[in-house]
């Protein structure tokens, strides 16, 4: 939290954008491996460290971009959207249950390189 205020503090929110995604790329991939509950500790930490930094990135973002009388309704539907996210973990249970932890696994990391690739296109004013 403090790396992501520190940077978000020196405007450089597409930075703030970009590297929690790694992060999590990384705590998802070495979830695949991990073999002893030692290292879900790492894991976990760096798992909620990147939810923060995403959570940030997209509050810092939309102050950037929404013109200023419609900031309100910019968050709301960016609160709404989120908790539209909340009901993905139904069909992700259903995907370990199935098809496996790995598989999973795979396709949230897959899914986090999306997310990455669309945040390298991102284009503000005065941001790095």
């Amino acid at each position: 939290d403090f790396l992501w205020g520190y940077l978000s503090g020196k405007n450089k929110n597409l930075l703030v954008a970009r590297l929690p995604d790694v992060l999590m790329i990384l705590s998802i991939a070495l979830s695949s491996i991990a073999k002893t509950p030692w290292l879900y500790t790492p894991i976990f930490m760096g798992m909620g460290a990147a939810n923060d930094g995403i959570r940030l990135s997209f509050q810092n973002l939309i102050l950037i971009v929404a013109p200023e009388k419609q900031r309100p309704v910019y968050v709301a539907i960016q609160n709404n959207i989120s908790a539209f996210g909340l009901f993905f973990s139904i069909p992700g249970g259903l995907l370990v249950t199935y098809l496996g932890f790995n598989f999973t696994l795979t396709v949230a990391i897959f899914l986090m390189l999306i997310g990455f690739y669309l945040t390298l296109r991102l284009r503000i004013k005065n941001q790095k």
